[in-house]
């Protein structure tokens, strides 16, 4: 009994040394003028990674990712977190979960330690994502407290593109690419690096094919790569069938989200993606663009 009482007591102030240990943590200050971003990083991590919308600290197997939108957007927590969990959902226990934060642990024997920790803060219009890995709450939310964007960077507001056969309204800080090299697309509108962006098709169906059994036909084929969910919406009075493709491509998780419609015997198709994580947090933004469209 004495050995048992022992063991209690030892492992009691192990568990306290640990959390006066995560308490205690040295931080470095850093600056992003392009982003007009600070933000304050523990010391045992090192800047290893920055695009146009994340930025991305490593150490000790220790991750902190931040990631921004832009205005007017907001990121999907939910989403972002099932496609870093995914399949390792089961390994992990889930400590807490709201609108703007969830936190995982992993048990190592009978100590719980922190795991994956995701939370969203809107600051000056901006909403900012916060992912860390193997960081104790505590921790995190120190970074989050320390994140100040000094002013707003960007003035973007809607424009309208006019294409030949129909008109869409997209984000005034995205680029107009006519004739995109890695797409048969007419046009690409999106970031410059392509991570995020649509792409705007048009063919003429076969005679004799019908729309729906080919909507269904080419679901069918996307299956031989990945996972495929086929929906039929409505924007702006014009019914769409919604094909949303999740797939690996060279160990990358991939999203693609195509919308098509059909008019006149063509078949008219506006394709969303690169990056999972990028299209899963943009969906009201995809739904707002796809509002737009008016078919000529």
């Amino acid at each position: 009994m004495n050995d048992m009482k022992s063991k209690i007591l030892l492992l009691s102030v192990i568990a306290l040394l640990i959390s006066c240990h995560n308490n205690i943590v040295q931080m470095s200050h850093y600056n992003y003028d392009d982003w007009a971003l600070s933000i304050d990083v523990p010391n045992s991590l090192n800047f290893t990674k920055k695009d146009n919308y994340s930025l991305q600290f490593e150490g000790n197997k220790k991750i902190l990712k931040v990631m921004r939108t832009q205005i007017g957007e907001q990121w999907d927590l939910t989403e972002f977190a099932n496609q870093i969990v995914g399949s390792n959902r089961s390994k992990l226990s889930l400590k807490e979960q709201n609108d703007s934060l969830i936190v995982y642990e992993i048990s190592k024997g009978i100590i719980n330690m922190p795991a994956h920790i995701f939370s969203v803060h809107n600051i000056n219009g901006y909403s900012i994502l916060v992912f860390t890995y193997g960081l104790s709450l505590d921790t995190h939310n120190l970074i989050c407290k320390s994140i100040h964007i000094k002013k707003n960077i960007s003035n973007r507001e809607e424009v309208t593109y006019n294409g030949e056969y129909l008109s869409i309204k997209y984000n005034s800080d995205w680029i107009v690419d006519n004739n995109p090299k890695t797409q048969t697309a007419d046009v690409y509108l999106g970031q410059s690096n392509k991570e995020f962006g649509l792409w705007i098709f048009r063919f003429e169906l076969q005679e004799g094919v019908d729309y729906k059994e080919a909507m269904s036909e080419l679901a069918n084929n996307w299956k031989n790569f990945g996972h495929v969910n086929v929906d039929w919406v409505t924007f702006n009075d014009i019914e769409w069938c919604a094909q949303d493709i999740k797939m690996e491509i060279e160990g990358q998780e991939c999203r693609q989200i195509s919308y098509y419609t059909y008019k006149d015997n063509f078949v008219y198709n506006i394709k969303f993606g690169n990056k999972a994580d990028l299209v899963g947090s943009f969906m009201s933004s995809i739904e707002k663009v796809m509002s737009s469209v008016i078919l000529n």
